[in-house]
């Protein structure tokens, strides 16, 4: 008799999941401009983006499994992707990009 067990990794590296938090930072900063960096956590798992004047934002994941970025040490509140990564690499990036912008217009009016 022979017996085969379930491969708890059926799934190939990239298949699950095809960008990470930081490839979405990444495609953000393109699109807020040259004058923007962005700033890989390890393993993917966050970035920081970075603009001179404009401030520090991080992006990650919360405790409840949502994309999310907030203006670091600043107490405008952070915002959160109501979508997920099946909508893909671009329309997370474009939500980022909108995010950053917005909190940017919130610490302006905050201050």
């Amino acid at each position: 008799m022979t017996t085969t067990t379930a491969d708890p990794f059926a799934n190939h590296p990239g298949t699950e999941y095809p960008f990470s938090v930081s490839d979405i930072a990444r495609a953000a900063t393109l699109r807020l401009g040259d004058d923007w960096a962005c700033e890989s956590w390890p393993w993917g798992v966050g970035a920081y983006v970075e603009h001179l004047k404009a401030g520090s934002f991080c992006v990650g994941i919360d405790d409840e499994g949502d994309l999310g970025v907030r203006l670091d040490e600043s107490k405008v509140k952070p915002e959160f992707y109501a979508g997920s990564a099946a909508d893909g690499l671009d329309a997370c990036a474009e939500w980022l990009a909108d995010a950053i912008r917005r909190l940017i217009a919130a610490a302006v009016t905050f201050a």
